[in-house]
């Protein structure tokens, strides 16, 4: 009857009256959120809500800004579902009169369409357009500062909120000062129209890169360059390569992770085969290796990349370029980020692309900086890329999912527990 109430509160009134209380909030409602309020479910904890800032069938990238044919993941992956082989992407597959050995993996529209139909199934309480503000520390919990003047009150908050979530997109310096106008990010979605007859430009050779270089000349564009500074394309992504037990990742020495990963930023995130031979045979696609853009002028037409390699005209620039980590980007957490321990602050010298990762323990929990100073801040669990660094795949990829979804389900659990 608790929950019912708190729930019946929200719908009515868009708040709590701060005498109720939710359990467990998760913020974002993708393949992680709604994976993670099944698994809580799972273990009893049932006073739980998950709340999207996007409207109702727009929360899923895989149906908006995923331009992929197919997934990366094994289609045998069984992500959000866990242990339940009804609610995995086969059964809702084969449910839809399909032949599962037609596919060798999930078409990405499909699953989009199958984490919906997840949520629905499950009746998960999900919460659309409430877009989280602030997080607050109260005497008894949380605080969570929506828009529309809403606040919702709660014991533990999940971000489960996605790749570009605490940092954003990662822009090089030459297209910091230029009109937005003229540049997306592959983050962004863009309408197909825009690349029909348009020269495009891509920045980056990863995965997005090539999925956004393929979509521009399946929508129309005549022509479609793509700077790399790499020296070739790799397709052997370097983590994969030498480490591949990622459910003994978290326990790794704090110095050997930090290697692993500065060796996989050097190395780069390497687009799979399917992406490469996406573009391979389109006489429009053209690549430019050990490619550097200088400066940029805007013309009137578009835009001349200057580079090392010569000048590049193009109508529109692709930033293929990634996510940085950056927890003082993160406007829901400002009121208290100094307090957060930083991975800089445990290793002396670590590469700059790493210093700002957040330092969180067993469960994704944030840590203390200063040990009593921000006790409620293990009640805050990071379950987005800011993990990366902390707990590897299983915070951010679909078939290291049920690895992530374990350690925190437990924590959190235990927590409860305590109180």
């Amino acid at each position: 009857m608790h929950f019912i109430f708190c729930i019946i509160l929200l719908l009515l009134e868009g708040t709590l009256t701060g005498k109720e209380s939710l359990d467990v909030v998760i913020i974002g409602a993708g393949h992680a959120g709604k994976g993670l309020c099944y698994a809580l479910q799972k273990e009893g904890i049932k006073n739980t809500a998950l709340f999207e800032a996007a409207q109702d069938g727009q929360e899923s990238i895989w149906l908006t800004t995923a331009r992929m044919n197919t997934l990366r993941s094994d289609k045998e992956c069984v992500g959000p579902a866990l242990s339940q082989s009804h609610l995995t992407f086969r059964a809702w597959y084969e449910s839809q009169g399909r032949l599962w050995e037609e596919i060798e993996k999930a078409p990405t529209h499909l699953w989009g369409e199958y984490l919906l139909w997840f949520g629905k199934t499950l009746n998960l309480p999900i919460f659309y357009e409430w877009k989280l503000l602030a997080i607050k520390p109260s005497q008894d919990g949380l605080d969570l500062i929506f828009d529309q003047n809403r606040t919702v009150h709660t014991k533990k908050v999940i971000l489960a909120t996605g790749r570009d979530s605490f940092g954003g997109i990662s822009i090089p310096l030459p297209v910091k000062d230029l009109p937005k106008t003229f540049w997306y990010h592959t983050s962004e979605r863009i309408n197909s129209a825009l690349f029909r007859d348009k020269k495009i430009c891509v920045l980056g050779s990863g995965a997005s890169g090539f999925d956004i270089a393929a979509t521009a000349i399946e929508s129309g564009s005549y022509h479609v360059d793509m700077l790399s500074r790499r020296e070739e394309v790799k397709t052997a992504n370097y983590l994969f390569l030498h480490f591949k037990n990622w459910i003994q990742y978290f326990d790794l020495p704090d110095e050997e992770k930090v290697w692993l990963l500065h060796k996989a930023f050097q190395h780069g995130f390497c687009p799979p085969p399917d992406a490469l031979k996406r573009v391979a045979f389109y006489p429009q696609f053209h690549l430019h290796l050990k490619t550097v853009i200088q400066y940029i002028s805007p013309f009137e037409q578009g835009l001349i990349l200057h580079t090392n390699q010569g000048n590049f005209t193009t109508d529109y620039l692709i930033l293929a370029t990634g996510f940085q980590c950056n927890p003082f980007f993160v406007p829901q957490i400002s009121g208290f980020v100094e307090a957060i321990l930083l991975w800089k602050d445990v290793i002396v010298d670590i590469p700059s692309e790493l210093a700002l990762f957040p330092y969180l323990g067993k469960s994704f929990e944030f840590m203390e900086r200063t040990p009593g100073s921000a006790p409620f801040l293990k009640d805050i669990y990071c379950f987005n890329y800011g993990s990366y660094l902390s707990h590897g795949n299983t915070g951010i990829d679909i078939d290291q999912f049920p690895i992530g979804a374990q350690r925190i389900v437990e924590g959190i659990k235990k927590e409860l527990h305590k109180q």
